[in-house]
């Protein structure tokens, strides 16, 4: 490559962005470049060359990336690939919630105020799990991929699927909290 500079285009809010960015640069660098350019903060950036998602170390130069001279970094992979990041970060709460009803189903009746109290504590965070989890899906429903872009159209609805396998264990969750506290409130009285 030598001291050829990479030309990436990005599309991000329905505005394309061209970037030129020496071959030496870290992706770290180019993060730092495409938020300077969009606002999207390096942290929250999902990177694809095409359609593939690039796996990365910010330390890494372009030129021993993945990353294409001329390509387009697309902003509907972008979304996707957050809300793909979004979806198993609440995944893994979903399954934390889980174990904490599990536990909690072990502890037995010796103290049921403070059992009361800890049902209240998972139910509140499911309650805000579910929120957050119904706010992806509605933001998945909006984006619009055109018809012939068929990798990104099948990604959405596995992503969709994902929300909705989360949404329904925690739905499952939910039930057995209100069983529990139901029989909390019947030794109570």
């Amino acid at each position: 490559m030598g001291n050829q500079l990479y030309k990436l285009h990005i599309l991000h809010n329905s505005t394309l962005i061209t970037m030129t960015i020496p071959p030496d640069h870290t992706v770290l660098q180019l993060r730092e470049a495409i938020q300077s350019n969009t606002g999207v903060d390096p942290c929250q950036q999902v990177l694809f060359c095409g359609s593939q998602i690039l796996r990365m170390k910010n330390k890494d130069s372009l030129e021993k990336t993945e990353v294409v001279n001329g390509s387009t970094m697309d902003r509907t992979c972008v979304e996707l690939g957050n809300i793909e990041i979004q979806v198993l970060g609440f995944e893994k709460m979903s399954s934390e919630s889980r174990q904490k009803l599990l536990v909690l189903e072990k502890k037995g009746p010796i103290f049921p105020i403070d059992r009361q109290v800890e049902y209240e504590n998972v139910k509140s965070e499911i309650g805000t799990l579910k929120q957050h989890l119904v706010e992806l899906i509605e933001g998945l429903d909006k984006m619009k991929i055109s018809e012939d872009d068929l990798n990104n159209k099948t990604r959405k609805k596995e992503i969709a699927y994902k929300i909705r396998t989360v949404l329904d264990q925690i739905e499952k969750i939910h039930k057995n909290i209100k069983k529990s506290l139901d029989e909390i409130e019947s030794h109570i009285a």
